[in-house]
């Protein structure tokens, strides 16, 4: 199956100092992938994605935070993630 290269953006009125995309695609806290800072509290990152529903979130400071900007459902700890198509 062919991966395509999916942009992720975190974006804060927040100063942090490292943040950090992990999901389904990363085997989570395994091997989250770090993002780079932009201008401003910005924050990106590559990674590439299979067709399908991925779930995903932030780790800013090394707090788990869901992605504003995304849609959400609930997993299996009592929180949420967020979710991202890829057609």
């Amino acid at each position: 199956m062919e991966n395509k290269m999916v942009k992720f953006t975190y974006k804060s009125n927040k100063d942090y100092k490292t943040v950090f995309l992990a999901g389904d695609f990363t085997n989570w806290q395994d091997n989250p992938v770090m993002m780079k800072k932009g201008k401003g509290n910005t924050w990106f990152a590559l990674a590439p994605l299979n067709k399908g529903e991925h779930e995903y979130k932030f780790i800013v400071d090394g707090q788990w935070m869901t992605d504003p900007s995304a849609s959400r459902k609930p997993n299996n700890i009592g929180s949420e993630n967020s979710i991202i198509n890829v057609d």
